[in-house]
């Protein structure tokens, strides 16, 4: 001190002995110190800015508050962020959203609360049995194989009706536009137009194809 000010300031890293020590004990007497400038006691308690209180480490005092501000009736499993607001409003410790965070998602009711924003997927429909050669084929790409000149994937087109398959060579990155030109030229060439197309919708049937 000088002049009634500080000067410096020091902290330490408590031993772990001092973990089973109890706030007083432990946070209090750093406060009597003057080593920890954010710190002070009222009531037995030692609080924080915001006058929050400052919960220690040892035992399950953390995960217990936690618990009744996201278990319990009035809280109603609100979620990481809804919980946390409700801890730290009142509690302070290090590290507490990545406690909140970790509790949440190890948290049943909450898993199986929470929203699905994924889009419903439809229900199967049975594909019709065509009626004649060609009138149906089944496409899809055989890729990671060994490059040969600009060569490196298989297309492969099946006739539904009679299994009959063609195997055509193609870029390893062929696109869109390029699957169409092969296909006019080793399909529809020789079988003519086919009514439907089964494929698994990759980008290469799905762009300008």
């Amino acid at each position: 001190m000088q002049d009634g000010h500080p000067v410096a300031f020091e902290s330490r890293k408590l031993k772990d002995v001092e973990w089973r020590y109890s706030v007083h004990d432990v946070d209090g007497h750093l406060v009597e110190q003057g080593k920890a400038r954010q710190f002070w006691l009222e009531d037995g308690l030692l609080m924080t800015k915001e006058n929050r209180v400052y919960v220690p480490k040892g035992g399950d005092l953390r995960k217990s508050l936690i618990s009744e501000c996201n278990d319990t009736l009035w809280t109603g499993h609100q979620g990481e962020e809804r919980t946390y607001a409700l801890v730290q409003r009142a509690y302070y410790w290090p590290q507490m959203r990545d406690d909140v965070e970790t509790y949440v998602r190890t948290c049943l009711i909450c898993q199986q609360d929470k929203a699905d924003h994924q889009k419903k997927a439809g229900l199967l429909q049975p594909l019709l049995i065509p009626t004649r050669p060609w009138e149906s084929v089944s496409m899809d790409y055989i890729s990671g194989l060994p490059k040969v000149g600009d060569l490196g994937s298989i297309i492969f087109v099946v006739d539904r009706l009679s299994k009959y398959a063609t195997f055509i060579a193609a870029p390893k990155h062929v696109t869109a536009e390029g699957t169409a030109h092969l296909f006019f030229k080793h399909i529809v060439k020789y079988w003519g137009l086919p009514k439907d197309i089964v494929n698994d919708r990759d980008s290469c049937f799905t762009g300008v194809f």
